[in-house]
């Protein structure tokens, strides 16, 4: 979870930061940039709309940013936590 809590810090990820939204998208799909792990890949869709995972023709991460929609909330965080044991 630090992992995931650190990255939303970084990039002051939230329901209405596009422009941190959209660093980090950057970044993930820049190679041997550090922000192409799959915890990655899982905090950034958290914040895409609808929560999609959705690649181009280049393999590139390309989901819109989910303004007011999409988000790590509390649940969500709680559900992680939750099911983190099981995997």
């Amino acid at each position: 979870m630090a992992y995931i809590n650190s990255r939303i810090a970084e990039f002051n990820l939230n329901k209405i930061n596009e422009e941190g939204y959209l660093k980090y998208r950057t970044l993930y799909n820049k190679e041997g940039s550090g922000y192409d792990t799959p915890l990655d890949l899982f905090t950034i869709t958290r914040f895409s709309f609808n929560q999609i995972i959705r690649f181009n023709n280049k393999m590139e991460f390309n989901a819109a940013f989910g303004k007011n929609r999409s988000s790590f909330n509390d649940n969500m965080r709680n559900n992680t936590v939750a099911f983190h044991p099981r995997i």
